[in-house]
């Protein structure tokens, strides 16, 4: 067995996410992009971020916290975001710890689906504090 994937389905890495992170597939719902993205955040693949980012509410500079070491996802809830569907919602909590502080981020994302390919649109989610 390899390294487990940090997106929480309990598969291998390279027989999940690392699919998505090197282009050899498309996340086919909402909700495994928002899997797949926080794997990207994990593992530092700025590049899959910025491509799986609505460009209207992508940054334009954009680097990692070095402070932040993630530590799982869990998914609270979906609306719409499947293969049928041009947008979707995929509500989460990436818990994290920065410094020695274990925290958790709490969002309700929102998703579009743009030529067959889902993106994540900042503008539309929610954080909750």
């Amino acid at each position: 067995m390899g390294k487990e994937c940090p997106c929480g389905l309990g598969k291998d890495y390279v027989e999940c996410c690392k699919l998505y992170h090197d282009g050899f597939m498309k996340a086919a719902t909402a909700e495994l992009l928002m899997r797949s993205r926080y794997s990207a955040y994990v593992l530092k693949k700025r590049d899959y971020l910025l491509e799986t980012w609505d460009k209207e509410s992508r940054p334009k500079f954009f680097k990692f916290d070095k402070t932040i070491t993630w530590l799982s996802l869990e998914i609270l809830g979906t609306e719409l975001g499947g293969g049928f569907d041009d947008e979707g919602w995929v509500e989460f909590k990436a818990y994290f710890k920065a410094g020695k502080k274990k925290t958790y981020q709490h969002e309700k994302s929102h998703f579009l689906k743009i030529n067959s390919q889902w993106i994540y649109n900042q503008k539309q989610s929610v954080n909750f504090i």
